[in-house]
């Protein structure tokens, strides 16, 4: 199960492969009962590359903090509307990867 998916989604789901229709709000106790929450949706660019983290990290390192200025840069997911909220286990955080383009 994806994270992100809604429960218009897992009832289009059920109806095509199973041929069962059950109602959202069944759904939602169901998904309730066998341990599985809503939580809001952490978004993790796809284009994170731990190794250049640790490099850039690693030279910043260099630097105290009176040597540093910061300039605030935006940047925003490709798609227009972004789900903000996912289904995982309870006691598991819940993310999803996005395409980030950067902008000004």
């Amino acid at each position: 199960m994806r994270p992100d998916w809604s429960l218009d989604e897992l009832s289009s789901l059920l109806e095509t492969n199973h041929f069962i229709s059950a109602h959202l709000t069944t759904i939602h106790h169901e998904l309730i009962r066998s341990g599985v929450s809503l939580k809001k949706l952490c978004v993790i660019a796809k284009e994170q590359n731990d190794d250049l983290c640790t490099d850039f990290v690693q030279q910043m390192c260099q630097y105290s903090a009176d040597e540093l200025g910061f300039l605030d840069e935006f940047s925003k997911d490709e798609r227009t509307l972004i789900q903000q909220h996912g289904h995982s286990k309870k006691g598991r955080c819940t993310s999803v990867c996005g395409v980030f383009v950067h902008g000004y």
